[in-house]
Formats: structure tokens, sequence, C-alpha cells
């Protein structure tokens, strides 16, 4: 574990958050519920992935998702 820190700057569970967060973020950006993307992540608590997903993405998942769907729009 030291030395995976000590590789990569980040611990295995900060690094397995992130890759939750991003397949989460996927599946928002294709329009999935909130609670869906979650579930299908592996989060059991919404409050935790709430919580998890703001530290990552500096917004929340509705933010995210509604962000993602006016870009979709645009293009």
């Amino acid at each position: 574990l030291r030395s995976w820190r000590g590789s990569t700057g980040v611990t295995t569970e900060s690094e397995g958050q992130a890759e939750r967060v991003e397949a989460a973020g996927e599946l928002l950006r294709v329009g999935a519920e909130c609670t869906g993307a979650a579930v299908a992540v592996g989060y059991a608590d919404q409050s935790h992935f709430h919580r998890t997903f703001v530290k990552y993405c500096a917004a929340t998942p509705r933010q995210y998702r509604l962000i993602s769907r006016r870009k979709r729009l645009r293009r």
C-alpha cells in the first residue's frame, strides 16, 4: 500500500473512488438517473455517493447530469 501511494501519490481507496465516480459520470452523461448511477457503480448509500461525487467533480450528481444534458443538446 505504501509503495502504491508513493508511486502514484494517491491511495488505492482514492483511486477506486475516482474510478467509480468516473463510471457514474458516464452513466449520468447518457441520461441515467442519479440513484440508478449510484447503484450501478456499487454505492448502497445515496448520501455517500453524493458526498464522494461532489468531492471529485465539484458538482452534485444532478448538476452534473443537467450540465451534461445541455452540452449534448448543443451539439
